[in-house]
């Protein structure tokens, strides 16, 4: 890979004093499908559906690629989201 990106580490662990973000891994699929199946959560998003298991799988399976992070709140350790890096194709 060429470019700035071939510099960029696109599984940091990053912490503040309110949260951790870390690379995700397969082990984190339920707690992240607890809180996506809220329907509130994707009420905005283009795409509603993620509420369901099996498409949300195909979203989580995209993040194990290597550009997701999970974040965790570092008072009681708990997974509250995720968050991702995209390549932005100018």
């Amino acid at each position: 890979m060429n470019g700035p990106s071939a510099f960029f580490d696109w599984q940091p662990t990053l912490e503040g004093s309110l949260v951790r973000l870390r690379p995700i891994h397969e082990s984190d699929f339920d707690a992240l499908y607890e809180i996506a199946s809220d329907p509130l959560l994707w009420e905005q998003h283009p795409v509603k559906d993620r509420t369901d298991r099996t498409v949300f799988r195909g979203w989580f399976d995209d993040g194990l690629t290597g550009h997701a992070l999970v974040v965790i709140e570092r008072s009681t350790g708990a997974t509250i989201g995720t968050s991702r890096y995209e390549v932005l194709d100018e």
